[in-house]
């Protein structure tokens, strides 16, 4: 694994040499600590819960205090760990207090190397050997781990940590097994041992060490002597050796030709890795290069645009020449590599290699074939496209007979049969899924934030490669493995490949180990004096229920995941969704059910399990006034969803909130505070998301349907909302509470002294894609943080320009992912792709109206290429995305081109001055698309008669401001495209005459006027920009004031955001966003 993902010994050593050492320490020999390993009675279950295991009993804690590293000090936080070990492999359980364990998820710096977060490490170093271990494992059960000494520096395999928050600290446990230690120890041997703790303090990270160390957790001259008490059995010992050989075999393959990982690079090519060396074998690049080795691995297949259109190309893994093939994409191998299968025009042909004999392997008339491959039998599998869904398809023998189709869904990457044929693992939505094919039957296996893609099983079936990314299509891909049987311990294999990798054998090196939710799903029946006040008090009743158990249930049902839990209690007529599951959480999020307009419909009176499964629970909930409901729990996400029945009203949400957030990325986000909103509700804009703060994390709420609707209640005074109620409109509504992590994040902005500036307090989060919304009297400004930008975020604060008032608040939260966003971690975007698929999401988030953009008019091909994210020729020391752009790189290569008279010269010239007029050409247009936007938008108001006096006022200012608009763009005075047009002819005429252009009068005077020409025209959109975002604006806070009003403020919020979308890429305004 590349030395990136490791931790070197120096850095740490060179980050303490500011901590003094203690007077006479340095050069010292450290005071002797000693500690015996015992043998445990049996093996402790490896769940970071410590108290009142019987395998701990007899092993004792560590007596003495940790110190700061380099000091006599005792650290801030005390630790303590206990050690022992079985036949297994060596226990540690560590105590690390801490007076708020509940914060320490929030603590964990995930922009920080990982040996500079909230964690523990753990260094061992065996009799005899030059090379000690090195274990590492944050509060969030992230793992890492490698062999350092002697230049050692690889991966060390599977072992186990896991976490657990206690009431007054959190708690560790870790198993290392012999196999991947190398040796079984035997009593009276000695080993040497350092345990060490990274606390998180207001000064920084604190570093904190069990055996005095001068400068660096790597001096294994001074880890403590250790010694094994008590023997293991000899079939034990036999049994562990066995499992060291199995080790040390499986490590051994993995540096010779039968284990390989293929995988291209974006602009650098095809690599081959065997073991941790990756060499590159062919240079390609290009989208959907997706490399496949042969079964002998000696050959592979890519996939290119050479020669014209997209072929198949084969090449030797030793080098040489590739040789194109044929015509085609996303081929792949049969089993016996004799032949391949890949679609050409949205139909599937099988390929004899040698002869270059063609079958076509999808049925007539099915047109809309892709990501064929091949299960073990020798029969084709791939996805068939059709009226908006995805199907996986098993291709018949005879083309002309109808395919067995096994699933449906959002299968956006090639489906991968096991080794026995027996399980495909295929995408659908953002996750992987396993599907058995004799009984169709899947069930979900990844669970982690992004989209997990492409999978890849090893050899022996007992695992797993596979692609993941932060969200939707966007990039960058890493390659992760994990067990089939254990899918929430994820390890990642490789950073920063293109999508369809492939792979082959068993065991993977790996890095970095991450432990994710979603393993578990209960049910249990309520008891009788079931109270709701506390989940504590709710678990006193609880009768767990067996997996085959449905039917009604007299009492009521709580459902438990590993994110929260949902109660739905007849004896209280209450239902309750505490989250995080927690005995001691108070004040849940309180559903109840009520008519059309609001009232109650009856209590709750009867309570049923109605579908149990793998995956989900789906409880239907019955009422006295007839009313029903379903609301389905899933093992595999925070998500609720509640499925109305025929007479049912309205969802009512109850909590205490002091504002809540609609996203508005075609504008700027509504910041709705209770002092804005009319008691008893506020009816919101159209949105099919709404977010509100607690004090637990972030309350997601999911309405998909345009029909839909949502009302925010605020208190009589005023002071807070006391809930919403939804509308479902007959569809079904997603609830998600989302704890893991600091989501969000408030603060007042302060004035830069002396400019137009203000800065926001940006407290150190994880790398995400960050929303900031800010807003004030007659202000609202949005704008995205991406993972370049917060990474520069030194001084912990931001700098936002340009604003037009004062601002007195500002919101930051994680709306999506980016590359290094835990895996662990869940945001808003998540939340949408796992409730509502990869397509709604990017419809409902607007993403697409957002991020395309026009160029030139007609289109520029030169253009297109200087502006696409992975190669343009932009400034990269940006933050974030430029809020203007102009015409730098045209200009910069027009300058270089020298004037002699060669073949190209002259294109290259027209290239380049076309590109900047057809450009401006483009701006005029898109000018005057606001211009239209601004008459139409005026007319609409004049003719727009409203009973309410807030509705009348809001339409005389939107024509006041329309005037004032017309009269500020009306008075600018912009450079034709004429005169940008006879430079470029002035520069024509110079053509042969020898010499750079950019020492040219008229290269001079060409750069002059076309920046003043775009200079002016930006200017003018900006304007219309702004006014358009302040309309959208402005409607949907009068919506959320006066419901009268709500038809008008719909149609200005669809007028402008209709014009803001699809900009020209030099209109500027990103604010972040990423052109796509």
């Amino acid at each position: 694994m590349s030395s990136r993902f490791r931790r070197p010994a120096l850095p740490l050593f060179l980050a303490t040499l500011a901590v003094p050492l203690a007077g006479g320490r340095a050069g010292a020999a450290p005071t002797p600590r000693t500690y015996t390993l015992i043998r445990l009675p049996q093996d402790p279950v490896v769940d970071g819960r410590l108290d009142g295991e019987d395998a701990w009993r007899d092993a004792q804690p560590s007596s003495d205090d940790f110190l700061v590293l380099g000091a006599e000090t005792p650290a801030s936080k005390r630790t303590d760990f206990r050690a022992g070990y079985t036949g297994t492999g060596l226990f540690l359980g560590l105590r690390c207090e801490d007076p708020q364990p509940g914060t320490v998820g929030a603590l964990v710096r995930h922009s920080a190397p990982l040996w500079e977060q909230t964690g523990i490490e753990v260094f061992l170093q065996p009799q005899g050997s030059d090379a000690y271990f090195h274990f590492l494992v944050n509060a969030e059960s992230v793992q890492w781990d490698d062999i350092a000494g002697e230049g050692q520096g690889e991966s060390v395999g599977d072992w186990k940590a896991a976490v657990h928050l206690g009431q007054d600290a959190w708690f560790a446990e870790v198993l290392l097994p012999w196999e991947i230690l190398g040796r079984v120890p035997q009593e009276g041997e000695t080993w040497r041992l350092n345990v060490c703790r990274n606390i998180q303090t207001p000064g920084g990270v604190e570093h904190a060490t069990w055996m005095p160390l001068e400068s660096s957790f790597h001096e294994p001259r001074r880890f403590a002597e250790v010694a094994f008490a008590g023997e293991i059995s000899a079939a034990l010992q036999a049994a562990a050796r066995e499992r060291i050989r199995a080790e040390r075999g499986r490590r051994g393959a993995r540096r010779t030709t039968g284990e390989a990982l293929l995988y291209a690079k974006s602009l650098s090519g095809v690599y081959l890795q065997r073991g941790d060396d990756a060499k590159r074998v062919a240079f390609v690049h290009g989208e959907e290069v997706l490399p496949r080795l042969a079964p002998d691995g000696k050959r592979f297949l890519f996939h290119s645009r050479q020669q014209g259109r997209r072929g198949v190309w084969l090449a030797s893994v030793e080098g040489g020449a590739p040789k194109r093939v044929c015509d085609g994409y996303q081929a792949d191998w049969s089993p016996d590599g004799q032949k391949i299968v890949l679609a050409r025009d949205g139909v599937l042909f099988e390929r004899v290699l040698d002869t270059g004999k063609e079958r076509r392997v999808s049925p007539e008339g099915l047109s809309d074939c892709r990501l064929p491959s091949y299960l073990p039998d020798g029969r084709v599998l791939f996805v068939s496209h059709a009226e908006g869904a995805d199907s996986m398809v098993v291709a018949a023998p005879d083309a002309k007979a109808a395919p067995e189709v096994l699933a449906q869904g959002e299968i956006r990457s090639a489906p991968n049969a096991s080794p026995d044929g027996t399980t495909v693992a295929f995408q659908n939505g953002a996750h992987l899924h396993l599907l058995t094919v004799a009984t169709k039957a899947a069930t979900q296996l990844t669970t982690a934030g992004g989209v997990q893609s492409w999978p890849m099983w090893t050899r022996d079936g007992r695992s797993l490669c596979y692609c993941q990314s932060p969200q939707g299509a966007d990039g960058p891909w890493d390659v992760y493995t994990l067990r089939v049987a254990e899918p929430q311990g994820v390890r990642l294999v490789a950073r920063e490949v293109e999508p369809g990798p492939d792979w082959q054998g068993n065991t993977p090196p790996t890095s970095t180990t991450v432990h994710l939710k979603g393993s578990d799903l209960q049910v249990w029946r309520l008891g009788s004096g079931a109270s709701v006040s506390t989940l504590g008090d709710l678990q006193k009743g609880w009768a767990k229920l067996p997996r085959d158990a449905a039917g009604p249930v007299e009492g009521g049902v709580a459902v438990r995941n590993d994110w929260g839990v949902l109660c739905l209690s007849t004896t209280a007529s209450a239902i309750g969704l505490w989250s995080p599951p927690n005995p001691g959480t108070a004040a849940p999020v309180a559903l109840a059910v009520t008519d059309a307009q609001g009232k109650p419909v009856g209590k709750l009176s009867a309570v049923a399990v109605e579908k149990r499964g793998g995956d989900s629970v789906v409880v239907k909930a019955s009422f006295a006034g007839g009313s029903e409901a379903a609301f389905i729990v899933s093992r595999t996400s925070p998500i609720i969803e509640v499925r109305p029945g025929e007479t049912f009203g309205r969802l009512r949400l109850r909590f205490r909130a002091q504002l809540a957030l609609v996203p508005d990325r075609l504008a700027d986000d509504l910041i709705l505070r209770p002092a804005l909103c009319s008691p008893p509700a506020s009816l919101l804009p159209a949105a099919h998301l709404v977010v509100t703060p607690l004090a637990t994390g972030l309350l997601a709420v999911v309405t998909p349907a345009d029909q839909q609707q949502v009302w925010l209640s605020p208190t009589r005074e005023k002071d807070a909302f006391e809930g919403l109620d939804v509308s479902p409109a007959g569809n079904s509504v997603f609830l998600a509470a989302l704890t893991e992590g600091d989501l969000h994040h408030e603060a007042t902005p302060k004035r830069e002294a002396g400019t137009d500036g203000w800065t926001v307090e940006w407290p150190d989060a994880f790398l995400a894609q960050w929303r900031l919304a800010l807003v004030g009297t007659d202000l609202a400004h949005s704008a995205m943080w991406d993972e370049e930008a917060t990474a520069e975020l030194g001084d912990g604060q931001v700098a936002v320009k340009r604003l037009t008032g004062a601002p007195d608040l500002a919101v930051r939260y994680a709306y999506g992912r980016s590359w290094h966003t835990p895996l662990e971690v869940l945001t808003l975007t998540d939340v949408l792709q796992d409730a509502v698929g990869l397509g709604a999401t990017l419809a409902l988030t607007e993403a697409q109206a957002v991020r395309a953009y026009r160029s030139a008019l007609p289109p520029g091909a030169l253009h297109g290429l200087l502006t696409t994210q992975r190669e343009r020729l932009w400034p990269e020391n940006c933050r974030g995305w430029p809020e203007q752009l102009n015409f730098a790189p045209e200009l910069m290569l027009l300058g270089w081109i020298r004037l002699v008279k060669r073949e190209g010269v002259e294109g290259s010239i027209g290239h380049l001055t076309g590109d900047i007029v057809q450009s401006l050409t483009q701006l005029d247009a898109r000018t005057e698309e606001f211009a239209r936007f601004a008459r139409e938008l005026d007319r609409f108001c004049w003719k727009t008669a409203s009973p309410s006096a807030g509705a009348r006022a809001f339409l005389a200012e939107t024509r006041k401001r329309l005037q004032a608009l017309r009269d500020s763009v009306s008075g600018a005075a912009l450079t034709p495209v004429a005169r940008v047009s006879a430079c470029v002819e002035a520069i024509r005429g110079r053509f042969g005459s020898g010499g750079s252009l950019r020492d040219r009068k008229e290269y001079g005077d060409f750069c002059d006027l076309s920046r003043a020409a775009l200079a002016g025209r930006q200017s003018v959109l900006t304007e219309y920009r702004a006014f358009a975002r302040s309309a959208r604006d402005q409607a949907g806070l009068l919506a959320a004031d006066d419901p009268a009003t709500r038809d008008l403020c719909e149609e200005v919020r669809r007028r402008a955001g209709q014009v803001l979308a699809n900009r020209c890429y030099l209109e500027g305004d990103w604010r972040g966003e990423k052109p796509l």
